[in-house]
C-alpha cells in the first residue's frame, strides 16, 4: 500500500525542508540532551527518549504536535528508521528529520511517514 504524496503535502514538505536544513546544525549539536541515551544501541525496547524540545520555537513544537510525532510508533511496520525523511545520527541514538525540527527517535512515528525508496 504505497501512499502517493499530494501536491499540498509536496509543497508543505518542500517549504519546511529549507528551514529544517538551517536548523540541522543545532539539532546535531543538541543530540538527545542526555535524556535516556544508553549508549546508542536502542536494544529493541525503544525506551530511549528523543523528545527533547527545549531549544525549539513554539512553531517548531507545534509542527511536531500537529504531525503527531511520538517516540514509540503505534505501527509495527512504520517507524522513523524506515522513513524517507529520517536522518540517521552520525553518533548516539537520536536522529533528525528533514521536516520536523528537534531530535527524532528511530523507533518513533509521525503522520508525515513515507516509505524509504530504494
Amino acid at each position: 500500500m504505497s501512499k502517493e504524496i499530494t501536491r499540498r503535502d509536496f509543497f508543505r514538505i518542500t517549504a519546511t525542508t529549507g528551514a529544517a536544513a538551517v536548523a540541522a546544525g543545532a539539532v546535531l549539536a543538541t543530540g538527545c540532551g542526555g535524556k535516556g541515551d544508553s549508549g546508542g544501541k536502542g536494544g529493541g525496547g525503544g525506551g530511549e527518549s528523543c523528545d527533547n524540545v527545549s531549544g525549539l520555537s513554539l512553531a517548531d513544537k507545534q509542527m511536531r504536535k500537529t504531525n503527531k510525532y511520538v517516540d514509540k510508533t503505534p505501527h509495527a511496520d512504520k517507524d522513523c528508521a524506515n522513513c524517507q525523511l529520517y536522518k540517521a545520527p552520525k553518533s548516539g541514538f537520536c536522529g533528525g528529520c528533514t521536516v520536523l525540527k528537534g531530535t527524532i527517535n528511530p523507533h518513533g512515528y509521525c503522520n508525515l511517514w513515507a516509505a524509504k525508496t530504494a
